[in-house]
């Protein structure tokens, strides 16, 4: 299984005092538009921090990108990145 679970992070995000709650409503938005426009697909779901990643024991709404398709090329990896912060980069501004 080739599952890659990741979260879009705020320019300023700062790593001693997370905005969880504005991080889950970007990576959320995040999620919408990229089911709303239908050029990617990425699973999105509800996770508690037990690591503390981001916050200890916060919940958080990471995506999650599964790539086990072998037509996928490194290409395509680079451009669903490069889309996604573009997506938080632009969404970060409402």
């Amino acid at each position: 299984m080739t599952a890659v679970v990741f979260m879009y992070l705020p320019t300023g995000h700062d790593p001693l005092r997370p905005d969880v709650k504005r991080i889950n409503a970007i990576s959320k938005a995040i999620h919408a538009r990229i089911l709303e426009e239908g050029r990617w697909h990425f699973h999105q779901f509800s996770l508690p921090d037990d690591t503390g990643r981001i916050k200890q024991d916060a919940t958080l709404h990471p995506l999650r990108f599964r790539g086990n398709n072998g037509r996928i090329t490194e290409g395509h990896m680079r451009d669903v990145l490069a889309y996604v912060t573009g997506l938080g980069r632009a969404l970060e501004q409402r």
